[in-house]
């Protein structure tokens, strides 16, 4: 196993956990608001808001997940770690 592939597997792991907890969350949400429907509250609708942000949070967790897996050298994976570090080594 390369030094990179070793690099990656932490954070690689750590947003699949992430990935699979937030939709978790979003599906029992849904499932509760369905369940629920009848007496939509006030607090339902920000159960209902709260679900729609962890929706969003998967779709990131997912998103990055995919270019820490697609990235080749250590200048593209270090990119996706700290995109606005100022003190970033491989800026030339």
């Amino acid at each position: 196993m390369g030094k990179l592939n070793k690099e990656k597997i932490f954070p690689s792991v750590l947003l699949f956990i992430s990935f699979c907890v937030a939709i978790y969350f979003t599906i029992d949400n849904f499932l509760f608001i369905y369940n629920h429907r009848g007496e939509m509250s006030f607090g339902l609708w920000v159960l209902l808001v709260v679900t729609l942000f962890l929706m969003w949070l998967s779709f990131v967790f997912f998103k990055q997940l995919i270019k820490v897996l697609l990235a080749k050298t250590f200048k593209e994976l270090y990119k996706i770690y700290n995109p606005f570090n100022p003190f970033n080594p491989f800026k030339f």
